[in-house]
């Protein structure tokens, strides 16, 4: 009873390690740093999240704008300022992104320009 409980806790352990060690890699290669950089994740992450709010603002918006000129025939210039401000800070997120990868950080997808 005790030599098997040894092994399941061996076992257990060893996969444990090999785990960590799997984890700390794949990062490294993601970040191309080793120790794995966490902060370039992070930030890519928030950038695609912030992304997809402005689409969902953008597509919003796109719907004000296509009601009122089948209502009135036309459309309120403020409206159409507020489409292109959400347009304009979607793509310098998108430019901040393609920036980190030139870069040799993580961008879209982690692999490294041409």
């Amino acid at each position: 009873m005790k030599s098997v409980l040894v092994k399941v806790v061996g076992s257990i352990l060893r996969s444990l390690f090999i785990s960590i060690v799997m984890f700390v890699i794949v990062f490294s290669v993601i970040t191309r740093e080793f120790p794995p950089n966490f902060g370039k994740l992070q930030g890519s992450w928030q950038n695609l999240q912030q992304m997809a709010q402005l689409s969902r603002q953008i597509h919003d918006q796109n719907k004000i704008l296509k009601s009122q000129q089948a209502q009135d025939g036309f459309v309120e210039d403020a409206d159409l300022e507020k489409l292109q401000e959400l347009n304009l800070k979607r793509a310098e997120l998108g430019a901040g992104l393609l920036k980190r990868r030139s870069r040799g950080g993580f961008g879209l997808c982690g692999h490294r320009g041409a």
